[in-house]
């Protein structure tokens, strides 16, 4: 191929700079850390993080252009996790090699600690919504 064949089709190189580009920075590193066992919220992740939701939604963009998080929708939130890696994909050997690097790494103390606080936050929410059901599904006495 010559390289003005080059200059025309660089998708493939586009695709391989994300990946590397969205692996070059702690934080995103962290966050795919953070979302190896579960999916969060951009407002959850910023707490998590400590950082502002707006600087939280361009790590996530980077991420979601270079393949490695998905998003799902639940009403009107959505909620982030990790991409599955597809090994025969252009990038998907170093897909699946950096995310099992990031899963040998530990969050820093603190990060785990207000990753517990989100969690306990959500257990709250859940027992409260249950409890709310509850009490509406309970015959009143007339």
């Amino acid at each position: 191929m010559n390289d003005l064949a080059m200059v025309l089709a660089p998708a493939p190189f586009d695709e391989l700079s994300a990946l590397a580009k969205a692996s070059g920075d702690p934080l995103r590193l962290g966050v795919l850390r953070a979302l190896a066992n579960a999916s969060f919220g951009v407002l959850e992740l910023a707490s998590i993080f400590d950082i502002k939701q707006s600087g939280m939604s361009h790590h996530l963009k980077v991420l979601a252009q270079a393949g490695l998080v998905t998003t799902r929708r639940e009403g009107n939130a959505i909620f982030y996790r990790r991409a599955l890696p597809a090994p025969a994909r252009l990038g998907g050997q170093l897909h699946q090699a950096l995310l099992e690097e990031v899963d040998r790494l530990g969050l820093p103390a603190a990060t785990l600690g207000r990753l517990a606080s989100v969690e306990s936050q959500r257990a709250n929410a859940r027992q409260n919504f249950y409890s709310r059901m509850e009490e509406n599904s309970v015959p009143s006495k007339t």
